[in-house]
């Protein structure tokens, strides 16, 4: 059977465990693993982050491509149990907004990585970012996309890929290099044909911090992300006012 990996990088505990304690109950346990790092370990108290823990620890930093660094690294060791098929990034804030088996369904359903991107608007502060870059010419600026945060759904074949192209330590004075890297490396080797144009996660708001700041999401809003495709939401803040139908 094949497995997603659902691969949780926090600061610290998740802002709603119980949604998710209750969405990997809905599965059978041989349709799924989960990973979990934490970058202050000693201040978590969850059993959902403590009991999945990898065994090896990652400096990260805000907006670094270390947390890039970290995604890849996890995936990897997510990969190397070979039935699972994906790995999925997910942060504290997440929560899913649909149930297991549509989750299952939707990613399973494509042997490809699942991501979506856009040029960045000439002028903007994402495309100043490739002036951040160490060889501007590695990416020239019609290579140079934004894919924001929004989720990144990576296959094998994917990241075979990245490990065969590590140009992280290009990326290592940019800021916010998860929202350029995979895609524009991609665009760069001409591998596009690896992902499936699919953004699988929604990024409700901004808040400021490390938690979000999202008080509320109503049922209205839940089908409206369901219609656009999208699996989970991002920026949920910890005690947020979530609809038990977001799993239903």
């Amino acid at each position: 059977m094949k497995k997603i990996a659902f691969c949780f990088a926090t600061y610290d505990n998740l802002s709603h465990p119980k949604i998710w304690e209750d969405f990997f109950a809905q599965a059978d346990p041989k349709q799924y693993v989960i990973l979990t790092h934490a970058k202050h370990p000693e201040a978590v108290n969850q059993d959902f982050i403590r009991n999945h823990l990898i065994p090896e620890y990652h400096e990260t930093a805000w907006g670094s491509i270390k947390v890039t660094r970290l995604w890849q690294r996890m995936f990897e060791i997510a990969f190397q149990d070979p039935l699972v098929y994906k790995a999925i990034n997910i942060t504290q804030s997440h929560i899913p907004i649909n149930n297991f088996a549509h989750v299952y369904e939707s990613v399973t359903s494509t042997g490809k990585g699942l991501l979506d991107w856009e040029p960045p608007t000439p002028g903007g502060h994402h495309a100043n970012r490739r002036e951040a870059l160490k060889d501007k010419n590695f990416i020239p600026s019609e290579e140079f996309v934004f894919h924001g945060a929004e989720g990144i759904c990576f296959s094998r074949d994917m990241l075979n890929f990245f490990l065969q192209h590590d140009n992280t330590h290009l990326f290592e004075d940019m800021f916010a290099t998860d929202e350029h890297y995979i895609g524009s490396s991609l665009v760069h080797y001409k591998c596009e044909n690896l992902v499936e144009r699919r953004s699988i996660n929604a990024w409700l708001t901004w808040g400021g911090g490390n938690h979000g700041g999202l008080k509320s999401i109503s049922e209205e809003k839940i089908r409206e992300l369901r219609g656009e495709g999208k699996l989970f939401a991002k920026k949920l803040a910890p005690g947020a006012q979530v609809p038990a139908m977001c799993i239903q």
